[in-house]
C-alpha cells in the first residue's frame, strides 16, 4: 500500500515537473502563447524560424533552420528548443517591445539576399512586416533593432554550433 501511494506522488511530480518543459506556442492567448516569430528566407542558403514562445511557469525559444543541399538532395532540419530563464526572457521581452515600436514603413525589395519576416503578437492575431536583407544597413534604414533582435535570439539558438557538430 505504502509503495503505492508512493507511486502515485512521484508520478503526480513527474507531470508536473514535465508539463513545465512543454512549450505555450498557442496562437490564441493574450499574455501568453507564441509573442513573435521571426522567418528570414535566404535566396540561396536556407532559412530561419525563431519563436519566442512565453508560458506561465517557463518560456521558450524554438528554432529551426531548414539547409537547401545541391543536386535534388533532400533538405536538411536543424531545430533547436531552449529553455529560458526568468532574466534572458525578459530581456527578450524588452527587445521584443522594442523592435516592435521602432519598426519603419519600408518597401524596399530585391531578388537576391533575404527577406525577413516579423510577425508580432497583436491582440489574438498577428501582424507581419516583411524586409528585404535587414541586416543591410540596418541602422540607416531603422531596422537596427529588429537587427540586434535576430543576432540575440540566432546566438541563443545555438543552431549554428549544432549544424557544425552534425556535419562536422
Amino acid at each position: 500500500m505504502k509503495s503505492s501511494i508512493l507511486f502515485i506522488i512521484i508520478m503526480l511530480f513527474s507531470c508536473s515537473s514535465f508539463a513545465n518543459d512543454v512549450p505555450n506556442c498557442s496562437e490564441d492567448e493574450i499574455y501568453t502563447g507564441k509573442l513573435f516569430q521571426l522567418d528570414i528566407k535566404h535566396s540561396f542558403r536556407g532559412s530561419y524560424e525563431y519563436k519566442f514562445c512565453v508560458g506561465d511557469e517557463s518560456s521558450f525559444l524554438i528554432s529551426k533552420y531548414i539547409e537547401h543541399l545541391p543536386q535534388n538532395l533532400p533538405d536538411l532540419l536543424h531545430t533547436s528548443k531552449v529553455k529560458l530563464t526568468l532574466d534572458v526572457k525578459e530581456k527578450l521581452k524588452i527587445m521584443y517591445q522594442k523592435t516592435l515600436t521602432t519598426l519603419p514603413k519600408e518597401s524596399s525589395r530585391g531578388k537576391d539576399g533575404s527577406t525577413w519576416c516579423f510577425r508580432p503578437k497583436s491582440g489574438t492575431s498577428y501582424a507581419s512586416f516583411c524586409y528585404w536583407s535587414a541586416e543591410s544597413k540596418s541602422s540607416d534604414r531603422g531596422l537596427n533593432d529588429l537587427y540586434k533582435l535576430k543576432l540575440f535570439i540566432h546566438d541563443l539558438s545555438g543552431i549554428d554550433t549544432r549544424i557544425n557538430e552534425n556535419g562536422a
